[in-house]
């Protein structure tokens, strides 16, 4: 079983791992990232925001 492993298909199978693993990292990063701003931007519109006062103060030296 083990007779025809030569380092060149050992190489290519780690190669193939390594590839393997990172399109799955990368698919759960933009999902996690997806539903994160998907509630981001839903809480962020129901938000409102309040204008700004500015008050004048007299200087007391």
């Amino acid at each position: 079983m083990f007779e025809n492993f030569t380092w060149r298909n050992i190489a290519f199978f780690m190669v193939a791992l390594t590839i393997a693993s990172c399109l799955m990292a990368w698919g759960m990063i933009i999902a996690i990232d997806r539903l994160i701003y998907a509630n981001w931007d839903k809480a962020a519109g129901t938000q409102r925001v309040q204008p700004l006062k500015f008050e004048r103060v007299e200087g007391t030296d």
